[in-house]
């Protein structure tokens, strides 16, 4: 749908490494100086991407240009990796370090746990991760906000969105809004600390809500699983994973593990259990009635939508091989549904869409900081720019079937999404910028 030839231009590969020829730039603005032509010093910089589809590939091509606007080519040596069935993220990383690497950029989740236990020197900066306290096992006291700094040689920037924004999306979509079912699978880690953060923000509004658990077919590992190129790079817990951190309450310190593993305890272990949440405000289970636990994923979608007058499903959720189910039932029973994401608003009346391209250009920026500024990595904050410029879409398919019309405030998501070109919106550095 999104004009990519910019990524084609790119010529990312599945594993690739090249040095980028010589080019000056000039006119930088304050605080991003360009290095002298005379300085020769070439800085070795390595990404390391947990998979390649559009998504991660925008996040990475925003990295490269921002690289070459604010170092410039002839001071570059950029390698890109990506794993797959033959090459771990552990492997890469330490592959990297052993090549001397000045600085590694770990696109993923699990790029950044090899990364960051490769090495507690070399300067690493995470993208396209939505949890940095639960991938890097960052304990924060509970009645204590996390201040977003590792104090490690980790910095980052996330890909959460705007919860706040994602908010005010939902109310504007639904003109009579009663109650809001939450919908996520229970192996979604990133889902639930979003829908965490989205209930703290429906609580300060008095808008009773609802968690419903839905399995994901994207876990089953048989023919129904989908492509994880086509869900997206969702944040599962698995073995190699941990339990995710709450939102509201902080670490989860009392799970329970399961699988072969009993070494590990606590917030280490390599799964948890979670039931289903619900708001203090919430009433309309008076009934007593509730889907027995071999209903199927229709039956829990008819009894959501029996008591919800929206649907909410979180960014880069593991659902999104369920949308098409959740869509045509919420559609006829006249339950709106709010996507986290572009890539679920192919089946959501609303969905938010920001520019992955934007998130890999900050990325490129604390490259600079670190590298030629000398900024410290573990006092850099986790930086929010993937969030920024968040443009509101809605589908014009689900909206002539609610009979619904959208304020110029919003853009119909298949039109936008078609003439819309990858990192148009990021303001750019040096001579990029007036271009």
């Amino acid at each position: 749908m999104i004009n990519f030839k910019k990524l084609c231009s790119l010529g990312l590969a599945a594993t690739c490494a090249f040095s980028l020829a010589a080019c000056g730039s000039e006119d930088e603005p304050a605080g991003y100086e360009p290095i002298p032509q005379e300085d020769d010093t070439i800085y070795s910089i390595s990404i390391c991407q947990d998979e390649s589809n559009q998504r991660t590939d925008a996040i990475t091509l925003g990295i490269t240009d921002a690289l070459i606007d604010l170092f410039g080519q002839s001071h570059l040596n950029l390698t890109i990796r990506t794993c797959d069935e033959n090459t771990s993220a552990p492997d890469i990383c330490n592959g990297f370090l052993q090549d001397g690497t000045d600085l590694i950029i770990a696109s993923g989740d699990s790029s950044l746990m090899a990364a960051s236990g490769a090495s507690s020197d070399c300067p690493i900066i995470g993208v396209d991760v939505m949890d940095y306290e639960q991938v890097l096992h960052i304990i924060t006291p509970q009645d204590k906000t996390w201040n977003s700094t590792t104090r490690t040689n980790v910095t980052g920037v996330s890909s959460q969105p705007s919860i706040a924004d994602q908010l005010s999306l939902l109310i504007e979509a639904v003109p009579e809004l009663n109650s809001v079912g939450l919908l996520y699978s229970p192996e979604d880690s990133d889902s639930i600390y979003q829908n965490e953060i989205m209930e703290q923000y429906l609580d300060e509004a008095g808008i009773p809500w609802k968690e419903y658990q839905i399995a994901s077919t994207a876990y089953a590992g048989g023919p129904a699983a989908v492509d994880p190129q086509e869900v997206g790079n969702i944040n599962i817990i698995v073995p190699s994973k941990f339990a995710a951190a709450s939102a509201q309450e902080g670490p989860n310190m009392d799970v329970e593990s399961f699988g072969e593993s009993s070494l590990l305890s606590g917030i280490n272990s390599p799964s948890s259990v979670r039931t289903a949440r619900v708001s203090q405000r919430w009433t309309l289970d008076s009934d007593g009635y509730a889907p027995g636990a071999d209903a199927s994923t229709e039956e829990l979608l008819q009894y959501a939508c029996s008591q919800c007058s929206v649907l909410f499903i979180p960014s880069q959720s593991a659902l999104g091989d369920q949308m098409e189910t959740i869509s045509s039932i919420a559609t006829a029973t006249g339950t709106v549904t709010v996507g986290g994401d572009a890539s679920l608003g192919a089946n959501t009346l609303v969905s938010t869409y920001a520019d992955p391209f934007a998130q890999g250009y900050a990325a490129g920026k604390i490259a600079y900081d670190i590298l030629i500024k000398g900024s410290d990595p573990g006092s850099i904050k986790i930086n929010q720019a993937g969030s920024k410029n968040t443009k509101k879409l809605y589908n014009g398919n689900i909206a002539a079937a609610f009979g619904r019309e959208f304020p110029k405030s919003f853009q119909e998501i298949h039109s936008y999404l078609d003439s819309y070109e990858i990192g148009s919106d990021t303001e750019r550095e040096g001579s990029s910028a007036a271009e």
